[in-house]
């Protein structure tokens, strides 16, 4: 069955596009994402949503911001519902927005950030949450940093980034919610 053969490769691909997403390199993972991503292993789009999402996530770690928010956008325009790719799209737009901040000079970009907590918001409003995805958590920790680079710049938002990371912290639920560790180790610094 060509069909088989054809999603048999592109899952061989992800594998190992993850297992080096893993052990942090992402321009290696990037590569083998981007391999499964061919249009001739694509008959039916069907799932193709998570390869840009999985490019996405690899270039945002490789500081390929633009790329990452092609993927991003390729992977809501498959599917308008997936709320994974809004929160992509947030976290990029807020890593934009924060790109020219430096020592001397913190001028965030005031609307990319209101972007960002746009995208943010949107991905709470898609019907596709996946909950091993913790859509609530990673949306309140990225709206909490939002809050946080306002509060920086003189808005009076420090109480609702507090509110937003303590959100994150609940969910964690006192370490009863393991895949929430790392985020919850950040919002807490934070």
């Amino acid at each position: 069955n060509i069909e088989l053969s054809r999603r048999s490769e592109v899952l061989a691909l992800v594998a190992r596009g993850l297992s080096l997403y893993i052990v942090h390199s992402y321009d290696l993972a990037l590569d083998f994402f981007s391999q499964a991503n061919q249009d001739n292993l694509w008959v039916d789009p069907s799932g193709r949503e998570f390869i840009y999402l999985f490019q996405g996530n690899a270039a945002i770690r490789s500081m390929q911001f633009d790329q990452a928010r092609e993927y991003y956008t390729y992977a809501i325009q498959l599917e308008p519902q997936y709320g994974r790719g809004y929160v992509g799209l947030g976290n990029v737009t807020y890593s934009l927005a924060v790109e020219s901040a430096s020592n001397y000079t913190f001028a965030p970009d005031q609307e990319g950030l209101l972007q960002a907590k746009d995208y943010f918001e949107q991905a709470l409003q898609a019907e596709i949450q996946p909950s091993s995805a913790e859509l609530p958590s990673r949306v309140a920790f990225g709206i909490g940093q939002i809050y946080m680079v306002q509060w920086f710049t003189g808005q009076e938002t420090h109480d609702l980034a507090i509110e937003q990371f303590n959100i994150v912290l609940t969910n964690y639920n006192e370490g009863q919610n393991p895949r929430l560790q790392e985020l919850a180790s950040e919002a807490h610094a934070r």
